[in-house]
C-alpha cells in the first residue's frame, strides 16, 4: 500500500506540473499573439532594404542594405561610411514597431497631433519594393506616447522608446571610429612623421615633400602580452606610452566631419603631417589614419585627420599629438627593470656596499636569506622594489660590456622572476670622466648611460632592509611592568583595571596616564638608526644600562591564554654626536641599535609623578 500511495502522489505531482506548464505556455502564447497583433509592419527586419530618416530642420539621412547584408549610405553622400550596427538596430526597431492604441481612422487636422510638421519622418522600403512612410508627431497629454501615422492611415500611439530609437542624426548613423572594429585589440602600430615643408622649420638639405621619417613599429602577440619594438631597433617597449596611444587610436572618435572636401591642403593633409597604421587581432589588415594640421579656428585644441580609405576629413582632440613619438626611440623602454615588479621572486645584490639576497615568499613576504636569515623590513623592501622599477637610463650606448667597464661592474643586481625564466641583470659602473653619470645595463642587457641621481636610488646595503622592530607587545593586554632605572628597581601591576605600584611598596601612582604613556613609548619600538657592532662602540653602556624593562601580557578574556613575559629591552649611553639617540639592545633580535632619547624622558615623568603613601 505504501508503494502504491507514493506512486499515486508522484503521478499527481507530475499532472499538476504538466498542467501548470501548459497554462503558462498558453499565457505566453496569448501575450505573444497580442504583441504580434499590435505590430505595425508584418515583415521582419531583414526584409527592410532601405531606410531614410528625416528629422525636423535637418537634411535626410538614408542607407540601403547590400546583398552581403551590410549597409551603404545613400544620403547625404555615398562616400560616408555607415555605422552598420546602428542601422541594424533602426531596422529592427521599425520591424517591431507597435500600435499601442488607434485613435482616429481619419485625420482632419494633422497639426493637432503635430503631424503637419512631424518631428520625425521615417521611410522604409520592404523587400517587395514598397515604400512605407511613418510620421511621428507630438507627445500625447500623459507624455507617455507619441502620435504617429503610417502612410495615410489612422493616427495611433507609439512608445517614446520607439521614437528615441528611430530619432537618429547623421552623427549617430555614420561610422566615426578611427578603426574598423573598436572591440578588437590592436596588435601592431606603425608611426611616421612626414616632411611637409610647412611651418618655420628649415633644413639645409630638406627631404622631399611627403617623405616619411624613420618609422617606429611596435607589436605584441596578443592583448595579454607586452608590446615590443621591432623598428627602428629590436627592444623592449615602454608599455604605458605605447598603450596610451593604442587606446587613443582604438577608441578614438572623429568629430565635425567635412564630407567631400574640395582640397586636402586646407586641412594639412596634402601631404599629411604624420601617419599611423594599425592592425588588430580580428583580421590583421592594415588600417591607416593620416594626421593633418592643428585646427587654428578651434583655438588650437583639435587636429584635422582622415582615414586613408575614406574621403571625409574630421577633427580629433589635439591631445593625441602629445602621444606621438617625437624621436625614433621614444617608445623604447628606458627603465632598467623592464618587467613588472609583481613578477619579482628574488633580488641578489653584489656591490661595494656588500652582498645579500632578498627572496619573496607568498606567506612571509620579503625575507633576507643571505648572508644569514634575518628579520626584514617589508616596507623598506617594497620601496626599494618600486625604485628599482622606476629608475631610468638616459642614453642608449652601442658596443659591448668591456667597452664601458661593465664586464667588471662595481655593483650587480640580479633579479629573478616568478616564471623561472632568464634572470635580469642590472650592472652599474662609474663613468670614467663625468662624475654625474654611470654606465648601466637594463635587465635585457642593453647598455645605457644613467644620471647619478637615478643610480643612487638603487645602490644600497643590507642594513637598510633589516627590520628595526626592537620591542613589541599587545598593549591592551599588558598586566605587569618590571623595570630598573638608574640602578633602582620598580614593579607595576594592573589590578581590577588600574595600575598600582607593587615595588617600592611605599609609593603610589600619581596618574594612570603616565603608565599608558610609557606603554605607548615601548610598543612598538623601532630602531632610530641602523645596527652597529659592539666592538666598534665599546662604550655603549649596555653592561650597566640606565633602563631595562620586562613587560608581562595576559589576555584575561581568553580562558586558555597564559601570561607572556616580553624582554628585556635595555637602553644604555647616549650615542656620541647624537644628543637625541641612545644605544639599545633587545632579546627580539641580536645586535646593538640606536633608539630615541624620549623613552628615558617618559620614564622620568612617570617616576616624578609617584607619591608617597
Amino acid at each position: 500500500m505504501k508503494y502504491k500511495g507514493t506512486l499515486a502522489l508522484a503521478l499527481a505531482l507530475a499532472f499538476l506540473c504538466a498542467a501548470y506548464w501548459s497554462m503558462q505556455w498558453r499565457r505566453d502564447r496569448a501575450a505573444e499573439r497580442a504583441r504580434e497583433a499590435k505590430r505595425v509592419f508584418d515583415f521582419p527586419a531583414e526584409a527592410i532594404s532601405e531606410v531614410e530618416i528625416d528629422r525636423l530642420d535637418e537634411p535626410p539621412v538614408a542607407a540601403g542594405r547590400k546583398e552581403s547584408g551590410g549597409w551603404v549610405m545613400i544620403k547625404p553622400s555615398p562616400a560616408i561610411a555607415p555605422l552598420e550596427p546602428l542601422w541594424d538596430r533602426v531596422a529592427a526597431q521599425l520591424a517591431h514597431l507597435t500600435n499601442e492604441r488607434t485613435l482616429l481612422a481619419r485625420v482632419d487636422e494633422p497639426a493637432t497631433y503635430g503631424l503637419a510638421d512631424p518631428a520625425l519622418t521615417v521611410r522604409a522600403r520592404s523587400a517587395d519594393g514598397k515604400d512605407h512612410l511613418l510620421r511621428f508627431g507630438s507627445l500625447e497629454p500623459t507624455q507617455t506616447y507619441r502620435y504617429a501615422q503610417l502612410d495615410d492611415g489612422p493616427v495611433f500611439l507609439a512608445t517614446k522608446q520607439a521614437f528615441f530609437e528611430l530619432d537618429r542624426s547623421l552623427k549617430d548613423l555614420r561610422n566615426r571610429f578611427l578603426v574598423n572594429d573598436r572591440n578588437a585589440a590592436l596588435l601592431r602600430m606603425e608611426f611616421a612623421w612626414i616632411w611637409t615643408g610647412r611651418g618655420t622649420m628649415t633644413l639645409e638639405d630638406p627631404p622631399e615633400i611627403g617623405e616619411e621619417s624613420i618609422a617606429v613599429t611596435v607589436v605584441r602577440d596578443s592583448a595579454e602580452t607586452p608590446w615590443r619594438m621591432t623598428a627602428p631597433v629590436e627592444a623592449a617597449a615602454n608599455q604605458e606610452l605605447v598603450e596610451a596611444l593604442a587606446r587613443e587610436i582604438q577608441f578614438g572618435v572623429g568629430e565635425d566631419f567635412i564630407d567631400n572636401p574640395v582640397t586636402l591642403s586646407a586641412y594639412g593633409l596634402d601631404p599629411p603631417v604624420a601617419r599611423v597604421t594599425v592592425a588588430d587581432e580580428k583580421d590583421g589588415k592594415p588600417q591607416t589614419i593620416l594626421i593633418g594640421d592643428v585646427d587654428e579656428a578651434g583655438g588650437g585644441t583639435r587636429i584635422f585627420a582622415q582615414r586613408k580609405d575614406r574621403e571625409a576629413v574630421f577633427r580629433l582632440d589635439a591631445h593625441m599629438l602629445s602621444l606621438f613619438p617625437k624621436i625614433p626611440d621614444a617608445f623604447r623602454e628606458r627603465r632598467l627593470l623592464t618587467r613588472q615588479a609583481a613578477d619579482i621572486a628574488a633580488i641578489e645584490y653584489d656591490g661595494l656596499e656588500g652582498t645579500f639576497l632578498l627572496e619573496y615568499d607568498a606567506t612571509q613576504g620579503w625575507r633576507i636569506t643571505r648572508p644569514e636569515e634575518a628579520p626584514t623590513d617589508q616596507g623598506v623592501v617594497s620601496e626599494y622594489v618600486a625604485a628599482l622599477k622606476m629608475v631610468e637610463g638616459a642614453i642608449f650606448q652601442e658596443g659591448d660590456l668591456a667597452q664601458y667597464g661593465l664586464d667588471a661592474p662595481e655593483t650587480t643586481i640580479t633579479v629573478r622572476f616568478t616564471d623561472g625564466g632568464e634572470p635580469g641583470v642590472i650592472r652599474i659602473k662609474r663613468h670614467p670622466v663625468d662624475d654625474a653619470y654611470f654606465y648601466v645595463t637594463q635587465d635585457t642587457g642593453a647598455i645605457m648611460q644613467a644620471a647619478r641621481g637615478q643610480v643612487e636610488r638603487i645602490r644600497t646595503d643590507l642594513a637598510q632592509f633589516q627590520s628595526r622592530d626592537l620591542f613589541r607587545f599587545p598593549k591592551p593586554h599588558a598586566v605587569k611592568l618590571e623595570f630598573q632605572f638608574e640602578g633602582r628597581g620598580y614593579v607595576l601591576e594592573k589590578i581590577h583595571g588600574r595600575w598600582v605600584v607593587k615595588n617600592p611598596e611605599s609609593k603610589a601612582l600619581g596618574n594612570q596616564s603616565d603608565v599608558l604613556a610609557l606603554l605607548d613609548a615601548l610598543s612598538p619600538l623601532f630602531a632610530a638608526g641602523v645596527a652597529v657592532k659592539p666592538e666598534e662602540h665599546p662604550n655603549t653602556g649596555l653592561d650597566h644600562p640606565i633602563f631595562s624593562v620586562y613587560v608581562t601580557t595576559h589576555d584575561e578574556k581568553d580562558p586558555n591564554a597564559r601570561p607572556e613575559r616580553h624582554g628585556p629591552l635595555t637602553i644604555g649611553n647616549p650615542v656620541p654626536g647624537e644628543d637625541q639617540r641612545r644605544y639599545a639592545a633587545s632579546d627580539a633580535r641580536p645586535g646593538v641599535y640606536r633608539v630615541r632619547q624620549d623613552i628615558i624622558e617618559t620614564v622620568r615623568e612617570l617616576l616624578g609623578g609617584l607619591r608617597d603613601l
